[in-house]
């Protein structure tokens, strides 16, 4: 196995109104395991000495030679509160959460073909995924409010980008499908994280606790875009 196929990924991949996570690398089929409480859609996925997490979906084995991927297909909207719950800082308010599920969800939507097992991984280089939050938590509750709302430009759903800190101002980026602006961010102070493009998550957290709503956000660093269902 090469040293990308011995990391822990998981790769999403969108079929209709779901997604499927693959969990890479390969296994041997005898050590993986998956425990479902009886009449929930829940279970739990166990491969010894790699993982142990809870998923909500349909898991299948896809086998590679004498080995298997297991994959599992979850909603779309269970995907995108996942990844509100993984990605958005500690403490972010609701309007931010918001904000970050309908950026999510825009990519999951529009961005194909980023891995040679499935579309996206559930790392910082696509979207950062693990267990799905418990139903009335914050981003529960950010995806459900949002469900359905993507960024469109010119008609089409937009890739939309996020990163941790922006330092202060956002990076422009003209090239491709939408043209980022380099935005003054309401955070003045800070190292950058990420590639600095779009949402700024600690300025969307910032802007919600001085009572900016998940539009609001959305508008300062999307300005092109409009949000539509």
């Amino acid at each position: 196995m090469n040293a990308a196929a011995a990391l822990l990924l998981c790769a999403i991949s969108l079929q209709a109104a779901e997604v499927r996570i693959a969990v890479f690398g390969l296994f041997h089929p005898r050590s993986v395991e998956a425990v479902r409480a009886s009449g929930s859609p829940e279970f739990t996925l166990r491969i010894p000495g790699r993982i142990e997490r809870r998923y909500r979906g349909r898991l299948d084995l896809v086998r590679d030679h004498d080995e298997v991927v297991p994959v599992v297909t979850m909603d779309l909207e269970t995907a995108v509160a996942s990844i509100v719950a993984a990605e958005s800082p500690p403490g972010a308010g609701i309007e931010s959460l918001r904000a970050q599920a309908i950026v999510a969800r825009s990519f999951l939507l529009a961005a194909h073909g980023r891995h040679a097992y499935a579309d996206f991984c559930g790392t910082t280089h696509c979207q950062f995924l693990r267990e799905p939050p418990a139903g009335g938590s914050p981003a529960d509750r950010a995806a459900r409010t949002t469900a359905g709302m993507v960024l469109q430009y010119q008609g089409r759903v937009i890739e939309a980008l996020y990163s941790a800190d922006c330092g202060g101002r956002t990076r422009a980026l003209e090239s491709g499908p939408y043209p980022y602006f380099s935005i003054q961010c309401p955070v003045a102070t800070g190292i950058a994280s990420g590639h600095r493009i779009g949402l700024c998550q600690r300025g969307s957290a910032a802007m919600a606790r001085d009572g900016a709503t998940w539009i609001e956000i959305l508008r300062r660093y999307f300005p092109a875009a409009a949000v539509t269902r």
